[in-house]
């Protein structure tokens, strides 16, 4: 993975998104589009060129084609934090989840004192790349969860949909411990990062 995220890839994730207001209704988006949408052009071509939107009474709806690639979409995002939010704060030297101790704490402001301790890594992404699924869509997804992406971050702005976000979205993926920072040796035997990351999954699904 590199830090440049190719513009066909902004594109296919942005066009999902434009794609999920659609299908909630929540934006009308005209046809031609309005001036301050027209930087969504190319994204709108793509969506129709898939047959994933389409023109009634001079306005974008999704076809029902698209409403299916968003859900199976947003269904493997939703059994991505599901499988993989117990690995947001791993002891990698002691073996120690930080879930693993969750039901301790009584007030949030202790939970989060507690995971803002140095000795917890996030190896979410290390283990996206083990299970060979893209880490980009991970943070990007993220990124829409916490408001950081499209209408939510600055309104109908170029870089919060095709632009700067995208460099962001790469900075901490590309930041982040990756699958061969796992990897490490000890008492002259070496322990090659594919195994290390299995031996992390067992044990973190252990605790659900």
């Amino acid at each position: 993975m590199t830090s440049r995220i190719e513009p066909s890839q902004r594109q296919q994730l942005c066009g999902l998104y434009v794609l999920q207001l659609l299908t909630e209704e929540t934006e009308t988006l005209a046809v031609p589009l309005e001036r301050e949408q027209a930087f969504l052009a190319p994204v709108m071509e793509w969506l129709a060129s898939c047959g994933y939107v389409q023109v009634q009474d001079d306005v974008y709806v999704a076809a029902p084609k698209g409403r299916d690639v968003l859900l199976q979409f947003l269904e493997r995002y939703q059994h991505f934090l599901t499988e993989m939010d117990v690995y947001c704060a791993v002891d990698l030297a002691q073996g120690e989840f930080a879930f693993s101790a969750y039901e301790t704490f009584s007030t949030k402001q202790a939970w989060d004192t507690f995971l803002a301790q140095e000795r917890w890594a996030d190896v979410r992404i290390a283990l996206c790349e083990w299970k060979g699924k893209d880490p980009i869509e991970a943070v990007f997804m993220n990124f829409v969860e916490e408001g950081n992406f499209g209408l939510t971050r600055n309104g109908w702005d170029y870089d919060g949909f095709l632009g700067q976000v995208w460099e962001e979205i790469a900075t901490i993926a590309q930041g982040a411990l990756r699958l061969q920072d796992l990897a490490y040796e000890d008492q002259g035997e070496f322990f090659p990062a594919s195994q290390v990351a299995q031996d992390i999954y067992e044990q973190g699904q252990s605790l659900r």
